[in-house]
């Protein structure tokens, strides 16, 4: 993402994440609602499984362009990755951790749960989406430590490299205890310079 101030709408360029498409839909959302005479809320709480959904399928596309894979692995399941998308330090292993995979996994849980609890209990809305955002920040972060390995460029690193993990930043402030959970959790030094410092690490198993 560009390094200046109009480096967020960069869309071309990796200004846009999810929660940028989320935010932007939602505002949409809530003022063609409200001019209908409807409650945003309730509105909010339906989209929250589908939004899930929706980021699950997106997954798939890291399956093809072989990008948010973690570690290198021995596991039945690990995934192949070709010697053009490993990042530099890594060539020699060929398998590495389906990150991307875990967190298809992970939106089809959670939405399947919110739409149970949306059947079987009484939740006052927006309840589904507080619990959807807190429930996807709380994995994102706890996701963090195992170190999904950005994709690499033109420059031999991904553009996650510039942030201090993968994780999206309104993760953070998006679960309670996210702020506590990243200074205990989240290493301070940037991706990149992980793994220039550790550029040969053991099969994870």
């Amino acid at each position: 993402m560009p390094r200046h101030w109009w480096g967020p709408f960069a869309v071309w360029d990796g200004g846009l994440g999810v929660w940028g498409g989320i935010l932007a839909g939602a505002f949409a959302g809530i003022w063609r609602v409200r001019r209908a005479g409807a409650d945003w809320r309730l509105m909010a709480d339906a989209a929250a499984p589908a939004l899930l959904v929706a980021q699950a399928v997106g997954r798939i596309g890291n399956y093809f362009n072989q990008e948010l894979y973690g570690r290198p692995t021995s596991l039945p399941w690990a995934l192949e990755i070709s010697p053009a998308h490993r990042v530099a330090g890594y060539a020699r292993y060929p398998a590495f951790q389906p990150s991307f995979l875990y967190e298809l996994i992970f939106d089809l849980a959670l939405a399947a749960a919110l739409v149970w609890l949306g059947h079987h209990r009484d939740i006052r809305p927006p309840g589904l989406l507080a619990l959807y955002v807190t429930g996807y920040s709380a994995y994102r972060i706890l996701e963090e430590p195992s170190g999904s390995i950005p994709p690499p460029t033109s420059s031999g690193y991904g553009s996650t490299c510039t942030s201090p993990s993968p994780a999206p930043w309104p993760a953070r402030p998006g679960s309670p205890p996210s702020s506590a959970a990243n200074r205990g959790l989240s290493p301070r030094t940037p991706g990149c310079a992980r793994l220039r410092r550790r550029p040969d690490p053991g099969l994870v198993t």
